[in-house]
């Protein structure tokens, strides 16, 4: 969910910690993204994942609500040059 900040700028709010009540901060968490078409019907075309250091647990925003069945790897939507070859 994006903000807008008072001088126009786009921002997305992030966590302050994972479920497990470690803070996250510099050298304490992993950023990133997963293509995935659960909330496809509501605009959502993937999660921003965060990755503890501390615990190792990921957590997925918004939740995945079917991840066994529309990871993109399963839909075939992997890009070409990815880890691993064509699905």
């Amino acid at each position: 969910m994006l903000g807008e900040w008072r001088d126009g700028r786009w921002v997305e709010p992030g966590l302050t910690g994972c479920p497990s009540g470690h803070p996250f901060g510099p050298q304490r968490v992993l950023v990133g993204w997963r293509a995935c078409l659960c909330q496809g019907e509501a605009g959502v075309s993937g999660h921003r994942l965060y990755y503890c250091r501390t615990c190792a647990e990921t957590v997925s925003v918004p939740e995945c609500v079917t991840p066994e069945e529309t990871t993109v790897d399963q839909q075939g939507l992997r890009s070409p040059g990815a880890r691993g070859g064509p699905p």
